[in-house]
């Protein structure tokens, strides 16, 4: 406490955890400089209210699979999860913001993420997919983003049949 002012200042950061009751409660006293010194106390209470401003979490810090190329449109890839430590998981919205190339669609409320219609998956082409997943909040004040990496790896399928290499004309005799 600055002597002078009564100003309060904290030496590091509160957290709503600090204490049980998320209260600090404080005695200051006034002191005059009277002969006798004469003095006055108040108690301070400080509540400290919970962070209402962090975004979601994902449950991994990166996601991982493997499909094969010939695997077919509304099929399953996988289900990314992020809790919201402000407020009810309920309220994550789910969206694709990078790397799907029309290949990959999202539920937006479950974090379902299937093959689309018409995805081109080929191995040959490209044989890995990795798209960002982004997690939105439904905070009141100020919507928070997070995003994950999903790697989707391509198995290959014999689904080509072989070519030469050169096309020879070859004469036979027979005899």
């Amino acid at each position: 406490m600055e002597p002078e002012s009564g100003e309060l200042t904290i030496q590091r950061p509160l957290t709503h955890l600090d204490t049980p009751t998320s209260t600090y409660t404080l005695t200051v006293r006034a002191t005059d400089a009277g002969e006798p010194p004469r003095y006055s106390d108040v108690r301070v209470f400080i509540t400290v209210g919970r962070d209402t401003n962090r975004p979601p979490r994902f449950r991994q810090r990166t996601y991982k699979t493997e499909l094969p190329e010939d695997v077919q449109p509304g099929t399953l890839v996988l289900q990314v999860s992020a809790t919201d430590p402000d407020g009810p998981d309920e309220g994550i919205t789910f969206l694709l913001t990078a790397g799907a190339r029309d290949n990959f669609i999202i539920n937006s409320t479950t974090g379902e993420i299937k093959v689309a219609q018409g995805a081109s998956l080929d191995r040959d082409i490209s044989p890995q997919f990795d798209v960002v997943v982004a997690a939105v909040d439904s905070g009141a004040q100020t919507r928070q983003t997070s995003t994950t990496t999903l790697t989707v790896s391509l198995q290959d399928v014999n689904n080509k049949p072989p070519k030469f290499s050169q096309l020879q004309k070859l004469t036979w005799r027979l005899k």
